[in-house]
């Protein structure tokens, strides 16, 4: 009788069914594992193939199984990677100032102006130089030369305290524009990684499954070759009137 792979002629062969390349999220949500698994444990039953044939096919399936996994996880990491260089990208993006010659001359004033009321009329007494500094505090360049003069040498101290009112004050409509739209950026990019970390995680863990599977495998390989090359000696230790065992 003619053979095929150890078969009758004329029997189907059937291939074992071959991984698309899914992304790591949709292995997570088809997990076509288990309708895998079902569907070689039908062949070996209605073709009827050896108990050897069965976990031959297992060992290549479950090794497909886990590299298939393992390059939806590294594919997904490196989406990760990117998108957070991105975000990085976009959280070290700063408002571009352009001043004009005018916008520093007034600038230069106001700076004058107020420092020279904080020495003249201040008294370095917190609550007069508070006075002095709500004259100009809510007005675009006075906010700005409060802020510069916060690191003046002479009177830089008696303004820290008003920096960050100063700095708020001081935005223009476009660059509190531009805030606006680095929030929002942040918050979509933030906002669509998110599936992606919680797909990692999951991965991992169906990762972690699949390597014990393929590690049994050999486990399992490897006490079934030990144990028959016994059972061939207990063979021929008969056929010599003793039994051998390996030490």
């Amino acid at each position: 009788m003619n053979t095929n792979n150890g078969l009758p002629s004329g029997w189907t062969v059937m291939q074992q069914p071959k991984w698309k390349p899914y992304a790591l999220q949709s292995l997570i949500d088809t997990n076509p594992y288990p309708a895998a698994l079902a569907k070689l444990q039908k062949q070996k039953k209605d073709c009827g193939y050896t108990d050897k044939w069965y976990q031959d096919e297992l060992r290549k399936m479950n090794k497909e199984w886990r590299n298939k996994v393992q390059s939806a996880i590294e594919e997904n990491s490196r989406y990760i990677d990117e998108q957070r260089a991105e975000i990085a990208k976009v959280r070290a993006a700063n408002f571009e100032h352009r001043y004009t010659e005018r916008d520093y001359a007034d600038l230069q004033f106001m700076q004058n102006l107020i420092k020279t009321r904080i020495a003249a009329e201040g008294q370095n007494n917190g609550v007069l130089i508070g006075r002095i500094v709500d004259d100009y505090i809510n007005t675009q360049v006075g906010a700005r030369a409060i802020m510069f003069l916060s690191g003046d040498s002479e009177v830089g101290k008696l303004l820290q305290d008003y920096y960050p009112r100063a700095a708020q004050n001081a935005k223009s409509a476009a660059e509190l524009q531009f805030e606006k739209d680095k929030a929002a950026e942040l918050d979509r990019l933030e906002s669509a990684l998110i599936p992606f970390l919680q797909a990692n995680i999951i991965g991992g863990g169906m990762l972690k499954a699949a390597e014990e599977r393929v590690t049994a495998d050999i486990v399992k390989q490897g006490d079934e070759l030990y144990f028959s090359d016994e059972a061939d000696e207990d063979e021929k230790g008969k056929e010599k009137g003793y039994v051998y065992r390996p030490l």
